[in-house]
């Protein structure tokens, strides 16, 4: 990988023009950042929107969803359906922010 991104800082540095060396820019400084503070970057793009006792209910929900004892409804699709919502559950339970929240504005975060 990052063969192919110093192949195309060089072959952008021979380019003269605004928009590549705003890519020029940004693959040296992405390249000479190190790794925990692009995370950190990448982690602050995403604000979480689920409170405190939202993302519990969504936690004790995936569990259910993804346990033994989850509701069975005999249709193939339903379950798999089951399963999808169960994981994503799970994943915005340890990440505090949902999708749908984000599209509707709704921020349970001080709640």
């Amino acid at each position: 990988m990052f063969a192919q991104v110093s192949h195309y800082k060089v072959q952008s540095s021979r380019v003269r023009g605004a928009k590549c060396g705003e890519l020029k820019n940004f693959t040296e400084n992405f390249l000479n950042t190190p790794y925990f503070l692009k995370k950190k970057e990448v982690m602050l793009l995403v604000k979480q929107n689920l409170g405190k006792l939202d993302r519990i209910f969504r936690f004790v929900l995936a569990l259910w969803f993804l346990s033994l004892f989850k509701p069975r409804l005999g249709v193939p699709w339903a379950d798999w359906l089951i399963l999808f919502v169960g994981l994503i559950a799970l994943v915005e339970s340890f990440t505090g922010w949902c999708g749908l929240h984000d599209w509707l504005g709704i921020n349970n975060k001080n709640q």
